[in-house]
């Protein structure tokens, strides 16, 4: 944003992801650890509502969603945590911590929600990928169903734009995707990442919904893949900045 950059001044803020509202051209969620669990700008990044009614003082936010009708939902967590998803329905002003999708504590690393039915909400919490029909129900009610992803490790979750029910699933065993909302899955392939490593993921290209995928397999070994319908090539050392 050129001269009109302004930052928070404390740098105890780490930010780890910041995302416009596609449907308010100047709301700016960021995140990351501690206290910074979502951060809302209604002013495209100029100010920032730095209180944040109704989540956890602490403990970090990795990702948020949002739909059509203003309803965002937010992944939680810088360690591992019972709240893990949090909902607002007044863009961003208040939040509420629905029930947890797993039963232990651990990290929401992704969320997606169908735009047109913001009840519909996906996300991936620990190493598994959930799903729920009522996350528009009082906080305490929402049920959660976990989706098994041909039995791997799920990694992240990168959904495609416009596409309600169309997700990529980066796992330990290479990608996957789903245009029925997880109710099946076609293997890609890609790269993939030991369950100790945990750091397969993946982007989508929103004008083609074509997702780019990688992995660490060690500390040095690394690998790249773009994945384009049922086709898929590694990035060429060349190819990469």
């Amino acid at each position: 944003v050129g001269d009109g950059h302004r930052a928070s001044g404390y740098t105890g803020w780490v930010a780890n992801n910041a995302e416009f509202n596609p449907f308010n051209a100047d709301q700016l969620v960021v995140q990351g650890w501690d206290r910074l669990l979502a951060t809302v700008s209604d002013d495209a990044g100029f100010s920032y509502k730095m209180t944040q009614p109704g989540l956890p003082r602490f403990n970090g936010g990795n990702d948020v969603a949002f739909a059509a009708d203003g309803t965002m939902f937010a992944a939680l967590g810088q360690n591992k945590t019972d709240n893990q998803i949090a909902r607002s329905t007044d863009g961003g002003a208040t939040w509420q911590v629905l029930a947890s999708p797993s039963s232990t504590p651990a990290r929401a690393w992704n969320v997606h929600v169908n735009k047109d039915n913001p009840s519909q909400v996906w996300v991936v919490v620990g190493d598994m990928l959930y799903r729920t029909t009522n996350a528009l129900s009082p906080a305490a009610d929402v049920a959660w169903q976990q989706v098994n992803v041909d039995g791997r490790v799920v990694n992240r979750l990168a959904s495609v734009l416009d596409r309600q029910n169309d997700f990529y699933i980066a796992t330990d065993n290479g990608t996957y995707f789903t245009s029925n909302g997880g109710n099946s899955f076609d293997f890609l392939g890609g790269p993939w990442a030991r369950v100790a490593i945990r750091t397969s993921t993946a982007a989508v290209r929103p004008a083609s919904g074509s997702a780019t995928t990688a992995a660490r397999r060690g500390r040095s070994r690394s690998t790249i893949f773009r994945c384009c319908g049922s086709t898929r090539s590694r990035f060429r050392p060349t190819e990469v900045a």
